[in-house]
């Protein structure tokens, strides 16, 4: 990969000597191939992308071909993939290529939006690894943890290699936000462990992350399935939209709360832009072009908040003293005395952990309904709050 360089080490060569140990026909497989085997021919249908400019994927009867454009915040290298059949040889143009064996029967996740997708798909059964479990909400994993069945190899971005060798991990799917964070899989990487980046949080539009299931799909032969899944979010994602293409009355919105004076703003081209724009918000940096969050002072914030008809997301607050804490002069602002804060803490375990941050990627129609709801209640009258709740 263009940019990236891998020093080998003594941990290097450990690894790679335990992975033959403990894999050795799985990792002659993956690595010798001989080009001249005859390989089985299959009808996939390759998937159209839609709203999702992170991968592509491109088909041929033998064989998937995945990239993963730009997935590092500092770097601009294209991450490519060959997805092949059990016994099915790697064309020569593609060794360079991580080969992932199809269908993944053993995964490791390391986010929680990659369990959402694998349990949307009813796959939990291949997820043999995950990491940092205190951050999971699902309830389904909490049950698999305790049973054994999924093991903990990681927390806080150190992962237990010796375990996922050893339990002949046939993928780990990463979120690496940067070059050098996807350089500590290289053990895993050198011992015949494929790591794919799943970056579907580089997506600006709602839809956009929510199409990265039909990556999981191709991983595990289910594209129809995914198409279907997609299809669904899509047409409801839609429809809820169009209600509110005509609407005249806006309110306005104001995001997020400052972090040592410094406040995240979404760009009007952002996924969190997106979201207000498609809800019928009156959102003050919607012309602004950017799709990602950007920070300004708090005094540039400041009036605008004093304004808004609502306030959505106020960080982690949960009541209106938590607010005052952060803030006192947050009682000034008018969604602040007219209670109309809004939180998406509805969906939470014993642990703090919340629903939106998992399933929310793959429900981002049920989302923009909440939106909706609460700015424009008589657009939705049955809908009822899902990963929101009032802040009181």
């Amino acid at each position: 990969m263009k940019g990236l360089k891998y020093p080998y080490n003594i941990y290097t060569i450990f690894f790679s000597i335990l992975a033959f140990l403990f894999s050795c026909s799985n990792d002659v497989e993956q690595n010798n191939s001989s080009p001249n085997q005859e390989s089985q021919t299959f009808e996939w249908k390759q998937p159209s992308i839609e709203f999702a400019s992170g991968f592509s994927l491109e088909y041929s009867d033998t064989y998937k071909i995945l990239d993963v454009f730009s997935p590092f915040q500092d770097a601009e290298d294209t991450l490519h993939y060959i997805l092949v059949p059990e016994g099915n040889a790697v064309p020569d143009q593609f060794k360079t290529y991580q080969k992932i064996t199809i269908p993944v029967k053993r995964m490791v996740l390391t986010s929680t939006t990659h369990i959402a997708m694998v349990a949307y798909l009813e796959k939990l059964n291949a997820v043999s690894g995950i990491t940092d479990s205190a951050f999971i909400y699902s309830p389904k994993v909490k049950q698999l943890l305790e049973s054994g069945k999924i093991k903990e190899v990681g927390k806080n971005g150190a992962l237990n290699n010796e375990v996922i060798i050893a339990a002949n991990t046939d993928l780990v799917i990463s979120g690496a936000w940067s070059s050098a964070a996807f350089e500590t899989y290289r053990p895993l990487i050198d011992a015949g462990i494929p790591v794919m980046i799943n970056a579907e949080w580089t997506e600006s539009h709602p839809l956009g992350r929510m199409e990265w299931i039909k990556v999981f799909g191709a991983l595990f032969n289910m594209e129809d399935k995914a198409e279907v899944l997609f299809n669904k979010s899509k047409t409801q994602y839609l429809e809820l939209a169009n209600k509110t293409r005509d609407v005249v009355e806006k309110p306005s919105v104001i995001n997020g709360t400052p972090y040592q004076e410094a406040w995240s703003i979404a760009g009007g081209n952002s996924y969190v832009g997106t979201l207000f724009k498609d809800a019928g918000a009156d959102w003050h940096w919607a012309n602004d072009t950017s799709q990602v969050s950007y920070q300004l002072d708090f005094e540039s914030v400041y009036p605008i908040g004093l304004e808004a008809d609502y306030w959505i997301s106020p960080g982690r607050a949960t009541d209106l003293t938590s607010l005052q804490t952060i803030d006192e002069r947050f009682k000034d602002f008018k969604s602040y005395k007219e209670q109309k804060i809004f939180n998406f803490h509805n969906r939470a375990n014993k642990n703090g952990m919340y629903d939106y941050y998992e399933s929310g990627v793959v429900k981002p129609e049920v989302i923009l309904a909440d939106l909706i709801k609460i700015l424009h209640p008589d657009l939705i009258p049955e809908h009822e709050l899902y990963y929101f709740k009032k802040v009181e």
